[in-house]
């Protein structure tokens, strides 16, 4: 699902109306609708619990006011008040304000702080809010009324469903520019916006409703909009049939390359993640003091011991050994648990220079081009990394130049991401909060599932091999990744239901896989 900043959501409500014939009025009435809508499936108790409904003298404030008319004709008589005189509002908002007393919606003016104060202190009849305050367009802080309104209500009692966004954010940004409403649900219009995905921003929302007002694809498809949202739908979408007359072989063949002295874990992982992703076969090349460990975790995998350094990691004499492995599997899953020293990194950048099989680089395979991205490059192959913010840093880093840092990736995580994709012709996924995932074409996703319990040992591994898992089988690159993001997310959510942030490990996400897995197929999880 596309999402949009304040500027392109202004722009298909301009196309909409010159090129589809749909007045911003009749926009502002199906927002209204639908916000009426969903405020009753969310809450069926509304009338009784009673309902506030603050607005601004914006559009934002139109929608409201638009929402309180059609709340009325469902019997729901929301207490509404508006934070200007009506002489103030223009345009649309003008219009539905008149539609409103019109259906014999009572409207409160609120003149000034006093009258405001006696407002908000007159709620012992209502226990939630709908926020139509402020909009998209906000460009700075808050301030005046609306600051003043903003921070009452986040000292209430009231339960808060904002109108697009809550009020006080900016539709341009994940950063929180100034005081805002904090949401227990937001009900976004047409299209998500950045602040309802990204950042600290994105906290505020609560939970996001997307509310289809009648706006037409095609006007929003013209936009040429490069970053989206991965909802479930489109997940499940990409999960695999299998058909009935099939064998091990017909689900792909992956080459695990991972492991060695004291990190047989990390190996073990991405095999399991891949087998569990539904892999038919999966091999793990590891070291020869690794080995054992590897074929110990996991039963299903066959384990090959190659030479090794005297650290215990792989030797550069294992490589003719791994291009003949490598000539019988479909996908190759390399970096995770490998250590970083000069002889292995040195062996990682020979395989994925001259191999052509697709291709998933995690971890220390990643950290053997710290410096030296310029040789990575999927143009002629499939490619996939899978950086956290500190191995994107160093990836992003040259010896010439000061560092990257972490945190410098993580304050341009999207431009990041599109721009290192389309340069080195890859799909890249940069993990953490809001997992952003870029495809050589400069189209950017944004995962919502996951929790940061999910920061511990051994999940990204888990990641590595899910993806693998899922390309063997014959899904795009993009699918594989955009699956096994939202799947392993989900997982991982599904486990800390029963574990918790604090105690969630690997282990437990993998056991959580098959759950996640027929959640999108459509089956109830095994899980009660």
């Amino acid at each position: 699902m596309k999402v949009l900043t304040a500027e392109q959501m202004r722009s298909v409500d301009a196309r909409a109306e010159e090129h589809f014939g749909i007045s911003s009025s009749t926009l502002m009435d199906n927002a209204g609708a639908r916000v009426a809508g969903l405020l009753m499936a969310l809450y069926p108790d509304l009338a009784a619990r009673g309902l506030l409904i603050v607005c601004g003298k914006g559009n934002n404030g139109g929608d409201g006011l638009a929402a309180a008319r059609h709340l009325k004709r469902q019997g729901v008589a929301a207490r509404v008040v508006l934070l200007a005189r009506a002489s103030e509002l223009t345009g649309a908002a003008a219009h539905h304000h008149g539609a409103a007393l019109k259906a014999k919606v009572v409207v409160e003016e609120i003149r000034d702080e006093g009258a405001w104060k006696q407002a908000i202190g007159a709620t012992s009849a209502q226990s939630i809010v709908l926020d139509a305050i402020l909009g998209t367009g906000l460009s700075g802080p808050a301030r005046g009324p609306a600051l003043t309104a903003i921070a009452d209500l986040n000292g209430s009692d009231l339960e808060v469903v904002s109108v697009d966004i809550p009020s006080g954010l900016s539709g341009d940004t994940g950063d929180i520019v100034g005081a805002a409403v904090g949401a227990s649900h937001t009900i976004a219009l047409c299209c998500p916006k950045v602040s309802h995905v990204l950042g600290a921003a994105s906290a505020l929302c609560g939970r996001l409703h997307i509310a289809d007002i009648g706006i037409p694809w095609e006007a929003v498809e013209a936009e040429e909009i490069t970053l989206n949202i991965l909802t479930e739908e489109e997940a499940a979408a990409l999960v695999p049939v299998r058909e009935a007359d099939t064998h091990k072989g017909s689900y792909g063949r992956v080459l695990v390359v991972a492991g060695s002295r004291g990190r047989s874990g990390a190996a073990a992982m991405v095999c399991l993640g891949a087998l569990r992703a539904g892999a038919g076969l999966v091999t793990a090349v590891t070291s020869d003091s690794a080995q054992p460990l590897v074929a110990a975790h996991a039963f299903e995998v066959m384990t090959e011991a190659l030479p090794e350094t005297h650290g215990g990691a792989l030797s550069q004499v294992a490589e003719p050994m791994l291009r003949d492995l490598m000539a019988s599997c479909d996908v190759l899953a390399l970096g995770p648990g490998l250590m970083s020293g000069h002889e292995t990194a040195a062996l990682v950048r020979q395989l994925v220079s001259s191999s052509q099989m697709p291709l998933v680089l995690d971890a220390d395979g990643l950290n053997a081009f710290g410096g030296r991205a310029a040789e990575l490059n999927g143009e002629q192959r499939v490619l996939i990394l899978t950086p956290h913010p500190g191995e994107m840093a160093r990836l992003l880093s040259h010896p010439a130049e000061p560092p990257v840092s972490a945190l410098q990736v993580q304050a341009d995580r999207i431009g990041i991401v599109r721009a290192f994709a389309k340069r080195h012709h890859c799909y890249l996924v940069l993990k953490g909060h809001r997992t952003a995932i870029a495809d050589p074409g400069g189209q950017v996703w944004i995962n919502t599932t996951g929790n940061p319990g999910m920061a511990t040992a051994g999940a990204g591994d888990l990641l590595t091999g899910i993806i693998a898992g899922l390309l063997a089988q014959g899904l795009s690159p993009m699918e594989a990744v955009l699956l096994g993001v939202y799947a392993h997310g989900m997982a991982g959510d599904l486990a800390a239901d029963d574990t918790g942030e604090i105690s969630l490990m690997a282990r437990d996400i993998l056991e959580a896989l098959p759950d996640a897995f027929q959640q999108l197929d459509g089956a109830p999880p095994r899980r009660p």
